[in-house]
């Protein structure tokens, strides 16, 4: 298991890696590769101006990446199966090598000029033909368009069961609360 503690420096301060102030910026590039990792602790919160770097790890999730990466973003030699919990933002290339992604959901915003760097079976999937692509390209695949359409629908009716489910234990909540105003009312009639 990955120790609690992982030290960074910045203006002459350390801090820990697993106890960061909400809002920090990282000046400049963030390194966590090769560190055993099998979780990244909760930077979600804050931004590298930066690289940020988590390759050859044991991550299972990408959650507690940064929120925003001004320059690149190293995942490559982990065992992600999916990107959810990748930062929302992403300045430079964007490299994910050597996990076992089935799809490139969840993938961040990117320049124009950012690359993708992924396995040869998933830009097979997408019908893209090169070693690296930007996400522009992959926008542009009909299979990709698909399965974001499909999650944002999966999404949308996974949000409105929870919506009713919410409304149908409020209902419960209401009607029980009545009835044990009505009891209380009885009991205290009864006396």
């Amino acid at each position: 298991m990955a120790e609690k503690y992982l030290e960074f420096e910045q203006d002459g301060v350390k801090y820990n890696l697993y106890d960061m102030p909400k809002g920090f910026v990282v000046k400049g590039d963030l390194d966590l590769s090769n560190k055993g990792l099998t979780e990244l602790p909760d930077l979600s919160d804050v931004v590298v101006e930066g690289n940020f770097d988590c390759s050859g790890n044991e991550l299972t999730t990408l959650k507690g990446a940064p929120k925003k990466v001004g320059g690149h973003f190293d995942c490559f030699e982990n065992e992600l199966t999916t990107l959810e919990g990748a930062p929302k933002e992403v300045g430079g290339d964007f490299e994910c090598k050597g996990n076992r992604l089935k799809s490139l959901l969840h993938l961040p915003k990117m320049k124009e000029e950012g690359r993708i760097y992924c396995d040869d079976t998933l830009e097979q999937k997408y019908g893209i033909s090169h070693d690296e692509f930007t996400a522009n390209e992959l926008n542009e695949s009909s299979l990709y368009q698909n399965e974001v359409k499909i999650y944002k629908l999966r999404l949308q009716k996974s949000q409105e069961r929870a919506e009713k489910e919410d409304k149908a234990v409020a209902d419960i909540k209401a009607r029980f609360a009545a009835w044990q105003a009505q009891q209380a009312q009885k009991d205290g009639l009864e006396k």
